[in-house]
């Protein structure tokens, strides 16, 4: 599955945001979002075991 097509991939978990619900929630694009996390201004709350970052409300 590629660029997003996973729907798991796009829903909060009860741990955190996903990349995408972050980024929709906060009003900005995945790809803007993505170039604050390389920048160090946002910082994932956890990793899951599959590689997935997982944010917390502090990341808004």
């Amino acid at each position: 599955m590629r660029n997003g097509s996973n729907p798991v991939a796009k829903e909060a978990t009860r741990d955190g945001y996903t990349i995408s619900r972050l980024a929709g929630a906060a009003g900005v694009s995945v790809h803007v979002l993505r170039d604050y996390v390389l920048r160090g201004l946002v910082h994932p709350a956890r990793r899951l075991e599959n590689g997935w970052r997982l944010y917390d409300e502090r990341a808004l």
